[in-house]
């Protein structure tokens, strides 16, 4: 993986698969090779001995998504920074009340009581 910065240095990445068999030292001789073979300086690198668990749970754990959620009760008129799991509750009541008022609307409120009451009555 390569990133300039500016027109004149290239950031180079890489991941070792087997460090235990390759390892950075090894990696950074090729690369000085490489360069100057194309005319070009290199500078000292660096590496981590992070295990591909320990990469993961770090990107896992960093903040790739923006600002932190907010509980809905803590910014009820803003349901964009609400945390995902209070929209779906807050969104799935609503259309449960919806349908419960509207079937109550439409049906003038009629229920099986009702009829029960009515047929009891004749």
């Amino acid at each position: 993986m390569a990133l300039a910065h500016g027109e004149s240095v290239i950031e180079v990445a890489w991941n070792l698969l087997e460090p235990e068999k390759v390892g950075g030292d090894r990696v950074q001789l090729e690369v000085e090779r490489l360069s100057k073979e194309e005319g070009m300086r290199v500078g000292k690198g660096y590496f981590t001995d992070f295990s591909q668990e320990k990469l993961i749970q770090s990107y896992l754990q960093s903040d790739h998504h923006g600002p932190p959620r907010v509980n809905v009760w803590q910014d009820p008129l803003s349901p964009s920074k609400w945390k995902e799991e209070h929209f779906v509750i807050v969104s799935l009541s609503g259309w449960g009340l919806l349908i419960f008022w509207g079937y109550k609307f439409f049906t003038g409120g009629k229920g099986k009581k009702e009829e029960q009451l009515a047929e009891a009555s004749h």
